[in-house]
C-alpha cells in the first residue's frame, strides 16, 4: 500500500466514476476555496487599513510593489500574482531597488543643486527608504494574514537594512551662533524663525514639537510646556516665563483665538507645516559652508541641548528630558519649577548668556531610582545637587553660551 502513488490512485477512482481531468479540477478549485486576489486588486484594502499618519510612507511602497512605472517591469511578476504566490525573492528586488533609486535621485539632486555631500558613493544613501519599503511590505501582508488569505507573511523573511550611524552632532559654539543669526536675520518672517530657535534650542524638542504646539501646552502657572511628539507622546518641560509669555503673545498677534489653536504661524495666521523649517535649512546652507555639507536641521539643535543637560545632570536626566525610553527601569523623573520670579534669571554675559539647563537658570530635578535590594529610592535633591563637586562655579559655566534677544554676529563665510 505504501508503494502506490496517490496521483494514480485518484485517477484510477475518477476513471471508475467516469470523471475527467476537467472534473478533477472542478473540484480541486472548490475545495480550495474563493480564488485569491492579486497584489494589484489588494492594494486599495491596504491602503484602507493604513492610518493617516503613516499611509504617506507606506502608500508610495504599496503602489510600488504593484506597479511597474521605474521598477524595470517588476509588477509584471508581482503586481499580477495572486497574493500566496510572492516570494521572499520578490520582496528582496524591490526592497534593493528601491534603495538603488532613492539613492540615485539623492545624489542626481545634490548635483543638480551643486550641493556637495558627505560621500559620493550610492551605496552610502537609500537605506531609509527600503527600511521603509521592508516595512510596508509587511504591513501589507500582515492585513492579508488578519483576513484569513494567508497563512504566513512572506515579508517577515526579508531583512530591514540597517541604516549608518546618524550624522547629528552637537553644534559648536561659533556654528550655533551663525545658525541663529540665519533663523533670527533672513527669511520673510524673521519673528517666527527666530522664536522656532529659540523654543527648539531650549525644549530640545522634536520638529513635531514645535508643529504641534497649541497654546494650552504653554502654563505660565508651572513655567512649563507640553510636547505632543513621537507616537504622539506628550511629556512635560520646564520652560521659562518670558518665552512663554512671548510665545502666547506671538500666536495672539497672528490669529490664535482659542487654547487648542496652534503657536507657530505664518503672518497670514495660517499654522506653520514641516515645511516651514526646510526653509530655515535652505538658508543656512546658502549663507553657511558648514551645514551644506553637513545637511543641518533642527534635530542638530536637539542633540547640542541634551549634550548640555547630560553635562550638567548626567545621562538619566538627559534621557528624561529628551523622552527617550531608558534600558531597563525607566528613571523617576520630577521637575521641581522654582517660582516665577527666579525663572529666566541666567546671569547675561555681553550679548550671549547660557541656556535653560540648570537649577540657577530656572528649574531644578530630582532623580529617584530603586536601589535593588533594600526597595528604598535614592532621592538626589537640587540641594545635594548643588553641594555636588563642579569644575568651577555655577553649572552654566559648562554650557554653551545662546543668543538671547538677537544674533551675536553673522556667518564668517556668509555669502550674503
Amino acid at each position: 500500500m505504501n508503494n502506490l502513488d496517490p496521483a494514480e490512485v485518484i485517477k484510477a477512482l475518477a476513471a471508475s466514476l467516469g470523471l475527467g481531468p476537467g472534473d478533477l479540477r472542478t473540484i480541486a478549485e472548490g475545495l480550495s476555496g474563493p480564488a485569491l486576489p492579486t497584489v494589484l486588486d489588494y492594494v486599495a484594502v491596504a491602503v484602507e487599513r493604513c492610518s493617516a499618519k503613516t499611509l504617506p510612507s507606506y502608500g508610495v511602497h504599496f503602489r510600488r510593489l504593484a506597479d511597474s512605472v521605474g521598477h524595470k517591469r517588476l509588477a509584471d511578476s508581482v503586481g499580477h500574482k495572486r497574493l500566496d504566490e510572492v516570494t521572499v525573492d520578490d520582496i528582496e528586488t524591490l526592497r534593493n531597488t528601491t534603495r538603488e533609486r532613492a539613492a540615485a535621485a539623492k545624489l542626481e539632486r545634490a548635483e543638480r543643486a551643486g550641493r556637495p555631500l558627505r560621500s559620493s558613493d550610492p551605496d552610502a544613501y537609500g537605506y531609509g527608504a527600503a527600511e521603509n519599503c521592508v516595512r510596508a511590505c509587511r504591513f501589507f501582508f500582515r492585513v492579508a494574514v488578519k483576513q484569513g488569505l494567508l497563512h504566513r507573511n512572506p515579508a517577515m523573511d526579508v531583512a530591514v537594512p540597517k541604516r549608518p550611524p546618524a550624522p547629528e552632532r552637537p553644534l559648536t559654539e561659533d556654528e550655533l551662533e551663525e545658525f541663529a543669526f540665519v533663523a533670527n536675520t533672513t527669511g520673510n518672517d524673521p519673528e517666527l524663525d527666530g522664536l522656532l530657535f529659540e523654543f527648539h534650542r531650549k525644549t530640545a524638542a522634536r520638529r513635531e514639537g514645535g508643529v504641534n504646539l497649541r497654546v494650552c501646552d504653554l502654563d505660565e502657572r508651572r513655567c512649563s510646556v507640553t510636547l505632543t511628539e513621537k507616537n504622539s507622546k506628550t511629556r512635560e518641560l520646564p520652560l521659562d516665563l518670558d518665552l512663554i509669555r512671548r510665545l502666547k503673545t506671538f500666536a495672539t498677534t497672528r490669529g490664535a483665538v482659542g487654547p487648542a489653536d496652534k503657536v507657530f504661524r505664518s503672518r497670514k495666521g495660517q499654522p506653520i507645516t514641516r515645511r516651514r523649517y526646510e526653509g530655515i535649512y535652505d538658508r543656512l546652507d546658502e549663507h553657511t559652508e558648514w551645514a551644506r555639507i553637513l545637511d543641518v536641521g533642527i534635530h542638530w539643535l536637539r542633540h547640542t541641548t541634551l549634550d548640555d543637560v547630560r553635562a550638567v545632570a548626567g545621562e538619566r536626566v538627559a534621557i528624561a528630558y529628551a523622552g527617550h525610553a531608558d534600558e531597563g527601569e525607566a528613571p523617576r523623573v520630577r521637575w521641581r519649577l522654582q517660582p516665577l520670579r527666579t525663572m529666566g534669571s541666567c546671569q547675561a554675559m555681553g550679548s550671549t548668556r547660557t541656556s535653560y539647563v540648570s537649577a540657577r537658570c530656572g528649574w531644578s530635578w530630582i532623580i529617584s531610582t530603586s536601589t535593588g535590594r533594600s526597595g528604598k529610592r535614592c532621592v538626589r535633591s537640587p540641594r545635594s545637587w548643588d553641594r555636588s563637586p563642579r569644575p568651577s562655579g555655577c553649572g552654566c559655566a559648562r554650557l554653551r553660551r545662546m543668543p538671547v534677544a538677537g544674533p551675536a554676529r553673522p556667518p564668517s563665510n556668509s555669502l550674503s
